[in-house]
């Protein structure tokens, strides 16, 4: 195959930021996801109940998978800290990793209320 080098040299900088817009669209898609009900589940075992079980069922998993979405975001919180204070810079671009991460507390933070709004 034939490759065309056009400005003779390589993003130096594309794999980074390659990696920023991955973490970026992951937690940020995940909180959308959860809010248009487009999250994988699992419903083996929920299809096979009635509309009461169903019911408690959706009630348990809602306020379970919020309270884990607030821990995580929480504990996302601490490792953003921990990045800022360290001043960790990205290898190329020489950017404060800490801006991009900080999209992980908030994401996940989304997805908990998402799944607080699907409890009520």
């Amino acid at each position: 195959m034939l490759s065309v080098d056009i400005f003779g040299k390589s993003l130096f900088f594309s794999e980074e930021l390659n990696q920023f817009l991955i973490v970026a669209i992951t937690f940020i898609g995940f909180a959308y996801a959860v809010r248009k009900g487009r999250n994988i589940r699992m419903t083996a075992l929920y299809d096979s109940l009635g509309f009461k079980a169903k019911k408690a069922l959706i009630i348990v998993i809602s306020v379970a998978t919020a309270a884990l979405m607030f821990y995580l975001a929480y504990k996302a919180v601490f490792y953003v800290q921990e990045l800022k204070d360290i001043n960790r810079l990205s290898p190329a671009l020489q950017f404060p990793v800490y801006i991009i991460y900080a999209v992980i507390p908030l994401g996940l933070s989304i997805a908990g209320i998402q799944y607080l709004i699907a409890f009520l």
